[in-house]
């Protein structure tokens, strides 16, 4: 089926994944997930930033001369606790328990030996590398510490469902999962946090890549490098609408958003600041072509 793109061009066919109607993603799923990173730790402790406490951290910041990467730290920090204390079930009998915590979902869709012998060693260069990230920033070490220890990232791993999964497919058993974790607003939007909007795709040259990272001694010295090196991004709430409005020709080139893009490796504290931000299921959509630094 065709649409009309922009300046009245017809709209090509959005490809699809077949395999959705012969095995279909059922709308609620359980999987197995492994976590990586401090924000894993049962035990964890948080301290709440309210706006009130964002407001004077800013002005403090403002005041000693810090730079705009200290004021995102505040932003974040403030903005996880705002949307962790918003109550979405109304007909739930108990609120759900306060999770200051960030990071993503990240789907697995290579499975031979190779890969999984690395995966391990692939997922905690990756954490380290959000960790060296936020040390590299300008503020007080509480702050980054603060974000450190609530930082994770959620391993999927289902070798029968996930396995070569198209972007198509990955996109539904997201949605699912967020479904069986009683996360989707009406009419199956994702809630507000990045968390919940976007998730993250490894497959064995991602993995191969990430096991193989060398990093330097100082973990202060910010490695731009890093901005080079991408992961898939997939967009919870595309749709093929999108695709049709986003379509456009000019002088030869044409272009379409598809619900997926590329994310530097080291800007995922980033990138989970302007989505949950923005606050709107259009949220990676706006960001279209994402291709490493968000925004950029």
């Amino acid at each position: 089926m065709t649409g009309r793109g922009r300046g009245g061009r017809t709209t090509p066919d959005i490809p699809g994944d077949p395999s959705l109607i012969s095995r279909p993603v059922p709308l609620r799923r359980d999987f197995a997930i492994q976590a990586f990173g401090s924000g894993s730790a049962a035990d964890l402790q948080t301290e709440r930033y309210t706006s009130d406490k964002a407001v004077a951290e800013r002005r403090a910041s403002i005041a000693i001369g810090h730079d705009h990467g200290d004021e995102d730290m505040i932003n974040l920090l403030a903005e996880i606790d705002k949307w962790s204390t918003v109550d979405w079930d109304e007909d739930i009998s108990a609120p759900r328990p306060y999770d200051g915590t960030w990071g993503y979902y990240v789907f697995l869709t290579s499975y031979d030996d190779a890969t999984l012998e690395k995966l391990e060693q692939a997922m905690g260069n990756w954490v380290r590398v959000v960790e060296r990230h936020l040390e590299a920033y300008e503020g007080p070490e509480n702050r980054r510490e603060e974000l450190r220890k609530r930082f994770k990232l959620e391993l999927i791993k289902d070798e029968e469902e996930l396995a070569g999964a198209s972007d198509h497919r990955v996109r539904e058993n997201f949605r699912a999962l967020m479904g069986g974790l009683d996360l989707l607003l009406p009419g199956r939007s994702s809630r507000p946090q990045c968390r919940y909007s976007v998730c993250l795709v490894i497959d064995a040259a991602a993995v191969n890549m990430l096991a193989g990272l060398q990093f330097h001694t100082d973990p202060r010295k910010r490695d731009r490098t890093l901005e080079d090196l991408t992961i898939k991004a997939i967009d919870a709430n595309w749709t093929s609408e999108h695709g049709r409005s986003s379509y456009w020709e000019f002088g030869g080139t044409r272009d379409m958003y598809l619900g997926v893009g590329q994310l530097s490796i080291n800007c995922l504290q980033e990138m989970y600041l302007v989505i949950t931000r923005d606050a709107c299921s259009a949220a990676m959509y706006d960001l279209h072509p994402l291709n490493g630094y968000p925004g950029r």
